[in-house]
């Protein structure tokens, strides 16, 4: 038994050595088991992107499709000078989708640019910019998303990719060498470049981490940004790597570590932003089976060449690649099979691949993996031209010619495109909902209504419009509570002097949804109908007017006319379903006792709009809301600002009123 320098047996040192790093690699692994996505999409801006309205605009919130990471100053706002606007500190809400940005002066007039600059959950840095208008005619209406490093990112990954691709097919072609020769006098073995691609790697993960600290702020950074928690982990895993492949009797240890720079990559690419863990796994054996397959041909056509040169027995080199072809058609197979699942998980429709630039290369890389399949078909044909004859009885295989030289430079063109393609971000986001509504800007008015059995309650503010739908039951705080109800809404908007136009939505929690929505000046008509499972549907139309007047004045001049009349008769009619019929009741009650049952009765709410006239005899109408208890009423006043009609919308219920006065 061989013993170093301290006289420890060799074997017990390497055995400790082997635990040692097993152990690193197995927590490495451990550390980069938690959620990880693909590249983040730009779901909503607040302002809208292009749009224009009355201030003021407190702040800017950006709403993304999956956890960001965003510095102090990632988010910018100029003016059309150029000069820079004072904020506040940048916030982060809904689980660090949405980016908050208080402006310090609200804005009342002009134009405006953000600029913006996050890191994904998979490591990649994403920039942007939108403009919007204040009390100013509207920007162009011109979103741009950047992917900065772009260039940087996908060089490293790469050399990232080649380096992990060298040193673990490299072992997989020394095992298939000494299979190929076992049991005779064979030429000698060559050893695969393990620690030189294992430092490779290592600096390959060191530059992505440069790339990242930055954008992620710096170095703590390594400690509580996820992406960057993963780059630092494939640092550590190729560091251990290299260690191990520097000492004699562990080489093979390598593949621990080299196997938890897999399971980061798992985690970091796009498969697994839209089907966690098995995303991961997927991805795992799609590069791991990629890797193997390029570093073991590399290093199966090293060896065949060096056995040449040193004028070995004749055969060897071709025994060795008809000893490859098998395991080669298997990895092929594990690479187009994993590869498709892929592309349909990434892919909205085959539209993706022409209209993306996340397709192109992707066909891109099709035609390079097609064009290694008819390369690798030509060269194992040669040697299939004949049955092998043993190499110890002086038996010959036709070359495989330069086929397979070929096909190795098409495998390394093959992962360069493929350290493109997950630098480039996927055709269609993780999802198109948010977790929760991003705040108002701007000046608010607000809505609602009974729809069949949902009650609806509506906010609309500059450039957005949000909808909350819930059915009975469905309030944690009501008796009888159940669970929520499956909910689903549409809307149409017909702008002044425009035809309707359907807006989509997107949601933003349970029976929460987000509109996008053009306001223009003047009396805008939102129609909404929205539905559920088990539960009676309808559509309403409601006039909202843009910029919003306050008409607050009005509901305390309507509450002092009132207190001024000693009885009202009215007539009321309730329903919990508008598909149904209601019944009405007669009632005359002291108007005092109507206004303390009435939410308005102090002469105070939230939001008051003034609507426009009833269009029969001109009489005016105001909105009142109360969003915070789901109450929303409609008021028609007489020319004493004494209500004739009122419709009044709560929870589950719908109350219309006519209003008439005895002659004092």
């Amino acid at each position: 038994m061989f013993l170093l320098r301290d006289s420890r047996p060799v074997g017990r040192r390497n055995g400790r050595r082997l635990a040692a790093i097993g152990g690193a690699a197995f927590a490495i692994l451990v550390l980069l088991a938690g959620p990880a996505a693909a590249h983040p999409t730009l779901l909503t801006t607040v302002p809208a992107t292009g749009s224009s309205g009355p201030g003021p605009v407190s702040q800017v919130v950006l709403a993304f499709d999956e956890p960001v990471t965003a510095t102090r100053d990632a988010l910018q706002v100029t003016d059309v000078t150029g000069q820079r606007v004072p904020t506040g500190p940048l916030q982060h809400r809904a689980g660090d989708r949405q980016l908050v940005l208080p402006i310090r002066t609200p804005l009342t007039t002009g134009q405006f640019q953000v600029r913006w600059q996050v890191t994904a959950s998979d490591g990649d840095v994403v920039d942007g910019s939108f403009a919007f208008g204040v009390g100013a005619a509207a920007p162009k209406a011109e979103q741009v998303t950047g992917w900065g490093y772009l260039a940087g990112t996908a060089a490293l990954r790469w050399l990232l990719f080649a380096a992990l691709a060298v040193a673990v097919g490299g072992q997989l072609g020394e095992w298939l060498a000494r299979r190929a020769t076992a049991g005779a006098s064979a030429p000698a073995l060559v050893r695969a470049p393990l620690r030189l691609a294992a430092l490779v790697g290592f600096a390959a993960a060191a530059g992505l981490t440069t790339l990242l600290l930055p954008a992620a702020g710096g170095w703590s950074a390594l400690v509580h940004v996820r992406p960057v928690e993963l780059v630092a982990g494939e640092v550590l895993a190729f560091g251990l790597a290299a260690a191990a492949a520097s000492v004699p009797g562990l080489r093979r240890v390598t593949a621990l570590p080299l196997a938890a720079v897999l399971v980061a990559e798992g985690l970091r690419a796009h498969p697994e932003g839209y089907s966690p863990g098995w995303g991961a796994a997927l991805t795992v054996v799609h590069l791991g089976a990629a890797a193997l397959w390029t570093g073991a041909l590399i290093h199966v056509l090293r060896t065949a060449r060096a056995w040449r040169s040193s004028r070995a027995r004749p055969g060897w080199s071709q025994l060795l690649l008809l000893t490859y072809a098998p395991v080669a058609l298997g990895l092929y197979l594990l690479v187009v099979v994993t590869g498709t699942v892929a592309t349909v998980l990434v892919l909205r429709s085959p539209a993706d691949l022409i209209s993306t630039g996340y397709g192109r290369v992707l066909v891109g890389k099709l035609v390079l993996v097609t064009a290694v399949t008819v390369l690798a078909v030509l060269g194992r044909r040669r040697i299939r031209l004949r049955e092998p004859a043993r190499a110890d009885e002086g038996g010959t295989l036709p070359h495989p010619g330069r086929a397979t030289g070929v096909e190795r430079s098409a495998l390394i063109a093959v992962l360069a495109v493929t350290a493109l393609l997950v630098s480039l971000p996927a055709p269609r986001p993780t999802t198109t909902a948010l977790t929760l509504p991003p705040p108002p800007s701007g000046p608010i008015t607000a809505f609602g209504s009974l729809l069949g059995q949902l009650s609806l309650g509506a906010t609309a503010s500059s450039g957005q419009l949000q909808l909350s739908l819930t059915a009975p039951g469905s309030d944690p705080g009501e008796a009888g509570h159940q669970a929520e109800a499956d909910t689903h809404a549409a809307v149409t908007l017909r702008a002044p002097g425009a035809a309707p136009v359907r807006i989509a939505v997107r949601g933003c929690g349970s029976g929460c949804y987000l509109a996008t929505t053009p306001w223009r000046n003047g009396i805008n008509q939102v129609t909404v109908t929205a539905g559920a499972a088990d539960w009676h549907g309808g559509t309403a139309t409601f006039d909202v007017p843009w910029p919003p007047v306050d008409a607050t004045p009005q509901l305390r001049a309507m509450v002092t006319a009132l207190r001024a009349t000693p009885t009202i008769d009215l007539t009321e009619t309730l329903t919990s379903d508008t598909t149904g019929r209601g019944y009405p009741d007669h009632l005359q009650i002291p108007t005092d006792d109507f206004l303390d049952s009435e939410p308005y009765g102090n002469g105070a709410a939230p939001v008051v709009t003034a609507l426009p006239p009833r269009a029969l005899d001109g009489a005016s109408r105001i909105a009142v809301a109360y969003p915070a208890i789901g109450v929303y009423l409609s008021l028609t006043l007489d020319h004493d600002d004494r209500p004739l009609a009122e419709t009044e919308a709560t929870p589950n219920h719908l109350i219309t009123r006519t209003f008439s006065y005895p002659n004092p």
